[in-house]
């Protein structure tokens, strides 16, 4: 269900959204490559699907053997 907010802060920034709110998408897909490529470092197993449990990374690690 979408929430609509609304500021009453006024701005000239086109970037700038409600409350002073700047885009943040990037960081977040980013941040779930980063944690699968440490897992891969830290295992050997490259995981391809979101998201990572204990689970996947155990069933990917017995898979490997």
């Amino acid at each position: 269900i979408p929430i609509i907010v609304e500021s009453t802060k006024k701005t000239n920034d086109p970037n700038e959204g409600p409350f002073g709110a700047k885009e943040l998408g990037m960081g977040i897909i980013g941040s779930g490559h980063a944690i699968i490529s440490a897992i891969y470092n830290a295992t050997g197993v490259m995981l391809k699907e979101f998201p990572v449990t204990p689970e996947r990374i155990l069933k990917a690690l017995e898979a490997k053997k």
